[in-house]
């Protein structure tokens, strides 16, 4: 007498079920289709029938959990049934679960549970990561040698990482007395896979000395194996290892996030030429990003960038220049690489040539010259240029007294949050130059740049709310502002 698991009906033949057709004999689990049966031929309806019985696929389940980290009962909803009934695998996730917290509450002593309920049954993650559990004192008191035992069960079981781990504990006696012949032992073993994970960890062992002498070509042949393969950290490793070029460095510089390997990534490829390396350089060293804030060496590299013709360097080095930073203070000297940077388009350096020419610094006076090179970068958005160019059209300098197109660049640059340029449009509606005569609009510009701390904006705040224009009348307000302009 035996109880079908589908129909729940209890019978006493052979191996057929005579109420649903289910066959004993047949695994289900595995082969859950019509031509695995042997003795009967079960039909779709009977395979709906047992899947049902036995819930969801474990891979449903642990695709349920990763698809929902923000809930923290995801693992225990989706994992625990299973494992509780033994599953190795859904023991071995929810281990994963609690060590990380992902989907449960984070409880190493509980993970190390998990892990060893699945390690028992020959799992060999989970004996992997038991082992990993002795080795740092994870959820159980640290032991040396339970975590060998159960790196030795992974790596017998052919894992790659365990076979790394025994190669390098036996060459330098980490938790184990040192034995190189055991070392190599073990390296052998690995070097006899095939996998890209075993190829990553031949890599490593060449390159540190694990149950074989260092030999970093050999560990770049591993590396690039493993790497061809797709192997993710194979494909750093060898990026690091390489000869590489400039180009490579920099995207490294990009990438990494340590940021004493960033800066070694940076300079290493700023040293062998690359533009773009050497002004992120001179940018380091100018506002102490990565380094110690340095001017001159700031200037040095700006130069080298600069001579190579890149826009931003040219720039920043006319700053340095115009400003004396990490040189001497030299006008001449700014204008010319501000004019540089200026004709490949560079918006800040055509605004700065701009000022150059309209206040005769570092060049003849030429406010028309002025004008072009104000307009230029304008156009490009630079809101420092637009409320330049307004108030050449507002004043009637290198071109003609124009209050309408004034008040057009005003504008452009004020949306942009540019503080002048608020309190220039405030001006123009108090004074009705351009546009209407409005005393509310002016308040509400004049009081934009004074919140950002300008002095004449806030001065006429303050005489708007002395007499009334725009707002009603408030000496308390006023005096706050003028105050603020004060200290200002």
């Amino acid at each position: 007498m035996w109880k079908c698991p589908v129909c729940d009906q209890e019978n006493n033949a052979a191996t057929v079920c005579p109420t649903c057709g289910y066959d004993r004999t047949c695994d289900y689990e595995r082969y859950p289709t019509a031509f695995a049966v042997t003795a009967a031929k079960p039909t779709a309806t009977l395979r709906r029938q047992w899947q049902a019985k036995q819930g969801p696929a474990l891979m449903e389940l642990v695709a349920e959990w990763l698809f929902d980290p923000d809930d923290g009962s995801a693992a225990e909803r989706c994992l625990r049934r299973p494992a509780d009934g033994g599953d190795p695998t859904a023991q071995y996730w929810l281990g994963i679960a609690c060590a990380r917290g992902w989907g449960a509450k984070k409880d190493e002593a509980q993970a190390a549970q998990w892990f060893d309920k699945s390690a028992r049954q020959g799992y060999v993650p989970a004996r992997l990561e038991l082992g990993n559990c002795y080795a740092q004192g994870r959820g159980v008191e640290k032991d040396s040698a339970q975590a060998m035992e159960w790196y030795r069960k992974a790596a017998q079981q052919g894992s790659a990482q365990a076979l790394a781990i025994m190669a390098w504990s036996y060459s330098q006696g980490q938790n184990v007395e040192k034995n190189e012949a055991e070392a190599s032992r073990w390296f052998l073993r690995l070097a006899r896979q095939d996998s890209p994970q075993a190829r990553y960890w031949l890599g490593r062992c060449y390159e540190s000395g694990w149950g074989v002498e260092k030999d970093a070509a050999r560990a770049v042949q591993w590396y690039r194996k493993a790497a061809q393969q797709g192997h993710k950290d194979a494909q750093r490793r060898l990026e690091e290892l390489e000869p590489q070029t400039p180009e490579q460095l920099f995207r490294l510089y990009q990438q990494e996030s340590d940021q004493t390997k960033r800066m070694e990534y940076l300079k290493k490829s700023a040293q062998q030429g690359y533009v773009w390396a050497q002004y992120s350089l001179g940018y380091c060293y100018y506002y102490g990003q990565g380094v110690e804030k340095d001017y001159a060496m700031a200037v040095q590299w700006f130069r080298k960038a600069a001579e190579q013709g890149n826009a931003w360097a040219q720039y920043q080095l006319g700053e340095c220049y115009y400003y004396g930073q990490g040189v001497e203070k030299d006008y001449a000297m700014a204008v010319q690489w501000f004019r540089k940077a200026a004709q490949q388009g560079h918006a800040n350096a055509q605004n700065n040539l701009g000022v150059c020419c309209r206040n005769g610094i570092g060049v003849e006076k030429d406010p028309i010259q002025a004008v072009q090179w104000f307009r230029k970068a304008a156009e490009q958005g630079n809101a420092w240029a637009q409320n330049n160019l307004g108030i050449c059209y507002e004043y009637g300098r290198g071109v003609e007294k124009d209050f309408v197109q004034a008040v057009q660049w005003y504008r452009k640059a004020a949306q942009q949050g540019h503080a002048d340029a608020q309190n220039n449009l405030g001006g123009c509606y108090k004074n009705g130059r351009g546009v209407e005569k409005d005393f509310v609009q002016a308040v509400q510009w004049y009081r934009k740049a004074a919140e950002q701390g300008n002095k004449n904006a806030q001065l006429a705040l303050a005489d708007c709310y002395e007499n009334g224009r725009g707002v009603p009348k408030n000496p308390s307000l006023a005096r706050y502002w003028q105050e603020k302009a004060k200290n200002n």
